[in-house]
């Protein structure tokens, strides 16, 4: 009896272990992911007329600025179709989850699961938690704290390079505070629409003293004179649970159809603010 007691107590206590590593690592994805997904609608571009000579930190973030504000406007609705992929090689987990994105300007956001395999924890603690998470950080308040503006951060310009056949200027971003929903790391500005086009850090602030280390790299790409998500892969180290790799990969945009006709329904996968 004892020993069967032992037994069970051991069981307990991993499984116990194991669902504080899915919170965890919940959080941190959660804050990863929803760092980006806050830009999904800020990422807009518009050509305008190239500077005469190489451009300094402030030229290319006044670029940035009259850009969104030419282009935001424009992005009235748009939907997208996103495939949520996450693996732990130490306990041997998967999971995917698809999902319908509806996103109205300002910045209202709707996600309709349409298909989704693997563990059922994962899909239920970290998925849905990362769904939830975006749905309500998308209010205006939150979204204006949390865009990539010299009001929210500080920028150092690191150099320039070609990035998918476009030249990119590259900036050092620090957040002036510990938002959980800012990051520290690198902007790609594209070098003729003025649009970030890539982005690579980590949360500012640790979501948990369990979070050894998160990582992510986001891509945009260009849609007629709008830059939206492409993909996103982000890893994480919680302390016992090990490296958990996301990836997110975004397809199927429909932008701006009048016709669109977004579900109403509440619950933790809609919401307006």
């Amino acid at each position: 009896m004892l020993k069967l007691e032992t037994k069970l107590s051991g069981t307990a206590r991993k499984r116990k272990r194991s669902l504080l590593g899915l919170r965890v690592l919940a959080a941190a994805a959660a804050a990863s992911v929803t760092v980006c997904g806050l830009l999904a609608g800020d990422a807009g571009g518009s050509q305008t007329t190239p500077l005469a000579s190489e451009p300094g930190v402030e030229q290319i973030l006044e670029r940035m600025m009259h850009a969104d504000r030419l282009t935001t406007p424009q992005l009235r609705n748009y939907t997208s179709i996103r495939k949520y992929e996450l693996e732990n090689k130490r306990f041997g987990k998967k999971a995917s989850m698809t999902v319908r994105m509806r996103f109205r300007n300002p910045g209202r956001k709707e996600f309709e699961v349409l298909e989704e395999h693997g563990s059922a924890t994962i899909r239920s603690r970290v998925f849905r938690r990362m769904l939830a998470t975006e749905v309500e950080t998308s209010g205006d308040q939150l979204r204006e704290a949390t865009r990539i503006t010299p009001q929210n951060y500080s920028f150092r310009l690191l150099g320039s390079e070609t990035l998918e056949g476009r030249r990119s200027f590259i900036l050092e971003a620090t957040p002036r505070t510990k938002n959980a929903y800012l990051f520290r790391g690198k902007v790609w500005v594209d070098a003729e629409d003025w649009a970030i086009s890539r982005i690579e850090g980590s949360p500012a602030k640790n979501p948990s003293a369990w979070v050894r280390r998160t990582v992510f790299v986001h891509r945009y790409g260009k849609f007629g004179p709008f830059w939206l998500p492409v993909h996103n892969h982000s890893e994480t180290d919680v302390v016992v649970f090990g490296k958990t790799e996301v990836n997110i990969h975004y397809s199927g945009y429909e932008i701006n159809h009048e016709t669109d006709n977004p579900t109403t329904g509440g619950g933790p996968l809609s919401g307006a603010h």
